[in-house]
């Protein structure tokens, strides 16, 4: 299959830059001796085990690789699409919020978090930490970030629409705020009685 027509969903681990290249002198070699396996979208491919063999084939500057194809997965599908959605940086804080979320439901659906009780030794997938990474943030603005979808849904939804919704800290603190109090504060701004959301 093309090289790019593969996607790439999180994976696991880094990459290893010395098993990419010892597996491109391999191939060079003899070959390919395990292809990829991807799931098949219309035009598009979905790794879902092969990464080092397909940088591999970039390293090596191939067009083409051997692969295996499974039938389309929805969850890998929705997981594509809600990493697509992360990367925008036309999100607001409740949108971000909402994705990462959703984004940790679905690796965990996958087995692909960690499971309590892991530890450095024996590990079932990514970390809080890993994640956090993953999302070019610290652990604590991650965990403060993906606090923000404790809004209620009313709340999210009526201050999405608004300015106010890309103060990640302003709603960090309203979604502590018991969901009266945070249903209250939502509608002022729709009022015109207060000129800043802290006021």
């Amino acid at each position: 299959i093309p090289l790019n027509r593969i996607k790439v969903s999180t994976r696991l681990r880094a990459t290893d830059q010395d098993k990419v290249t010892d597996i491109a002198e391999s191939v060079e070699g003899i070959g390919l001796l395990h292809p990829i396996t991807v799931s098949q979208h219309d035009e598009w491919f979905h790794l879902l085990s092969g990464m080092h063999r397909l940088e591999s084939f970039r390293q090596l500057g191939r067009e083409t690789i051997p692969a295996n194809i499974k039938e389309s997965d929805p969850l890998i599908e929705e997981l594509i699409e809600v990493e697509e959605n992360l990367v925008s940086s036309r999100l607001s804080a409740i949108d971000e919020a909402r994705f990462i979320v959703r984004w940790e439901e679905i690796l965990t659906a996958l087995g692909r978090r960690a499971k309590q009780g892991d530890n450095r030794w024996i590990r079932s997938g990514l970390t809080n930490e890993e994640l956090a990474k993953n999302r070019g943030m610290s652990k604590r603005s991650y965990q403060y970030t993906k606090s923000i979808a404790n809004l209620h849904p009313e709340v999210q939804d009526i201050l999405n629409e608004t300015e106010f919704a890309n103060s990640k800290m302003d709603m960090v603190t309203l979604a502590k705020e018991k969901d009266e109090v945070q249903l209250e504060v939502a509608f002022l701004p729709s009022t015109g009685e207060t000129s800043t959301f802290k006021r």
